[in-house]
């Protein structure tokens, strides 16, 4: 079983999921039921364009195989099954559309787009069939979607495990094995999170320790009320963020759960103002070669703090800390640092 399949590596057994059933003899890749998954809800075949969010030339190079013939075979293997008329016709059109044909046959238009699509199936079937016949969809049968469900089981238990263990060791400042962590998971995957961003590299997570340090060093002004115990939480939760594990809706789980702080801001926006300040001081050593620094806005929402300082060019040691005292928008300032050739400390060469 599966024959067709046994290709490439990072394989996953399949009775890890789903127990002593016919399967259990077979194996599939992480990349392969990945695309299984694709198809969970309705989906076309075979077509031009994305799948998820990938094109099929990296669908290709994950799978290490032709996605058309993964694709075949799970019809083959009934992982995959073709739709129904109901699913076709929710598919094809928009709620807006089911409702105005509806409407013409003197039909209710209420409910869901599902009980739309059927209840237009059910005195149109010949007129949907017409309407749909040039549309190929293909959807997960029921041991399909078993299979898909112990899968994402298991990877939100690793993600999870992931988010734990990173945590643990930033709070005990093991800066190395928190990045490791992370970088061990992100590499694993299939379809890796980021632009140009290569998980595992050395240099790659070199930079991430250093950045981390650097938050761990910092305490802005603007947080100057905050006691040091309650900033290792705030650093947590900011380098959290840096390594990208969850976006800004996750950070009051990476954070005690009855924690308050005496600042202006919300513990929330206070990650993301310690988060941005520290990118800030990364800039400026980074630009340590440079005379002066210019300060400018990337968009023109900036608020009138921003604007008392952007637009202008500092010595490096003179530049005003950032955020600026006063910003409106402190854990999303438009402040932006560049730097000019013409700038460049020639000396330090």
């Amino acid at each position: 079983m599966f024959k067709w399949l046994r290709k490439g590596k990072s394989r996953l057994d399949i009775n890890d999921w789903i127990g002593s059933q016919s399967f259990q003899a077979s194996r599939l890749s992480v990349a392969q039921i990945l695309l299984l998954e694709a198809y969970y809800q309705p989906e076309r075949y075979y077509y031009q364009g994305r799948l998820k969010g990938h094109s099929w030339d990296e669908w290709k190079k994950a799978l290490k195989f032709s996605p058309k013939g993964v694709i075949d075979g799970f019809l083959m293997e009934g992982l995959l099954i073709e739709t129904t008329l109901e699913e076709k016709v929710a598919y094809q059109f928009k709620v807006a559309e089911l409702k105005t044909f509806l409407k013409r046959e003197g039909l209710k238009v209420s409910g869901r787009k599902a009980d739309l699509a059927a209840r237009l199936v059910s005195i149109k079937p010949d007129l949907m069939i017409k309407k749909t016949s040039k549309l190929n969809l293909l959807k997960c049968s029921e041991s399909g979607k078993e299979i898909v469900d112990n899968f994402r089981s298991q990877q939100q238990s690793d993600f999870e495990t992931t988010i734990q263990d990173a945590l643990s060791l930033l709070h005990k400042m093991d800066f190395i094995e928190a990045v490791k962590v992370v970088h061990d998971y992100e590499a694993k995957q299939v379809f890796t999170r980021g632009i140009n961003v290569d998980w595992g590299h050395p240099l790659s997570i070199t930079s991430d320790i250093d950045f981390i340090k650097l938050i761990f060093e910092s305490h802005p002004s603007l947080l100057e009320s905050v006691s040091e115990h309650k900033m290792i939480h705030l650093r947590v939760a900011a380098s959290m963020f840096h390594l990208g594990v969850g976006n800004r809706g996750d950070i009051k789980k990476w954070l005690p759960s009855d924690f308050e702080i005496s600042s202006p801001l919300d513990p929330e926006n206070a990650t993301l103002y310690l988060f941005n300040h520290s990118a800030y001081k990364r800039d400026l050593r980074e630009g340590a070669s440079f005379k002066k620094v210019s300060l400018t806005s990337w968009d023109n929402n900036e608020c009138n703090a921003c604007q008392s300082v952007a637009g202008r060019k500092y010595k490096i040691k003179d530049v005003p800390e950032l955020p600026p005292d006063g910003c409106k928008f402190p854990s999303a300032c438009r402040i932006q640092i560049s730097f000019d050739l013409e700038d460049l400390n020639l000396d330090d060469f």
